[in-house]
């Protein structure tokens, strides 16, 4: 009969495994939060960029038009944005390892 070690290894080995695969899989949920809040950022720049009123010049009606309603797209932009952050954020506390909880 083999000594308890070696009957342990492959439970031991298994364990590992799984820690492993939860590891990686907390590190791919941390990945795509930290690349969905970068888009955000940038999405929020953008529109405060954009908000910057038009410095010397006129704008015709039409003009105006068209860029308050692209203004109105960026903020809905950065909302759909936020509530993906928000998403993301959450599933990285979602299965977190035992020894986290």
């Amino acid at each position: 009969m083999a000594p308890r070690s070696q009957r342990l290894d492959p439970i031991l080995k298994i364990k590992q495994r799984q820690q492993d695969d939860v590891a990686q899989q907390a590190a791919a949920r941390e990945a795509a939060h930290a690349e969905q809040q970068a888009r955000l950022e940038a999405l929020q720049r953008y529109a405060a960029e954009y908000s910057q009123p038009l410095q010397g010049s006129t704008i015709n009606p039409a003009l105006l038009a068209n860029r308050l309603a692209f203004q109105e797209k960026l903020q809905q932009a950065v909302q759909q944005q936020s509530q993906i952050v928000d998403r993301t954020r959450e599933e990285m506390g979602l299965n977190l390892p035992y020894w986290q909880q």
